[in-house]
């Protein structure tokens, strides 16, 4: 097929309106931030774990890992509550801004430090010079390599802007299979059902020192087969 240069839109005079991100409810950064994810953490783990676990496999020693990429499959919203509850470090996820905003849980995302993603580019840097520093401080950040919840539960490709986030950072990407959060909660469901999950972890894995476009769309295709292979072992 060839290809079709189609003509470049006229120019806009009008500025488009972006509506601001809220203040943040808990500086994450604060000591009382920090007592109260200790409060929330245990009374998350007490109330899940009798039922849906998670159990864990293969977990890293966190204390000399330092500054890592958590990089979980995403089949479910419960993905990074079941992540968090196993990993004794805060991890700081990258999310969506329209499911940051909503009003009853915005509270929680801030209490993690949890970095919104909006849709517009100038925005999108901001938060990754937002991740970066996080991991420049030494602290673990969360990405869904598939970039969206897979909403049949079947695992999407990964996305090479994530990729390249994972190259710029050049920290360790920690592979991670949540298995059974598809059955757990799945896409449009409104209660969780019953599921036992495991969190398994995979070696981390070191980027390249550098990447063109084919080599990114190619990491991003390891990580992707790595988590697959960690979510099909048994």
């Amino acid at each position: 097929m060839t290809d079709v240069a189609l003509p470049a839109p006229a120019a806009s005079t009008e500025t488009p309106s972006v509506v601001p991100i809220p203040p943040r409810i808990f500086d994450p950064d604060a000591k009382s931030s920090a007592v109260l994810r200790k409060i929330v953490r245990f009374t998350i783990n007490t109330l899940i774990r009798p039922w849906i676990g998670p159990a864990v496999e293969n977990a890293p020693d966190w204390k000399t890992l330092g500054p890592c990429i958590v990089a979980p499959n995403h089949a479910s919203f419960a993905d990074p509550i079941l992540v968090q509850s196993v990993i004794p470090v805060d991890v700081r996820f990258l999310m969506t801004e329209t499911i940051y905003r909503v009003p009853l849980m915005r509270w929680f995302f801030d209490l993690w430090g949890a970095i919104p993603v909006p849709d517009g580019a100038a925005l999108k840097i901001d938060a990754m010079k937002a991740a970066l520093s996080a991991m420049r401080s030494g602290k673990p950040v969360g990405i869904f390599p598939e970039g969206a919840i897979a909403r049949d539960g079947v695992m999407q490709p990964g996305q090479p802007g994530v990729v390249a986030l994972m190259v710029k950072a050049r920290v360790p990407v920690v592979p991670v299979a949540v298995i059974g959060a598809y059955r757990l909660l799945p896409h449009r469901a409104n209660f969780p059902r019953a599921s036992w999950i495991r969190v398994r972890f995979g070696t981390p894995i070191i980027p390249p020192e550098k990447l063109d476009r084919d080599g990114t769309r190619d990491f991003a295709a390891r990580i992707m087969a790595e988590i697959e292979r960690l979510s099909k072992e048994t």
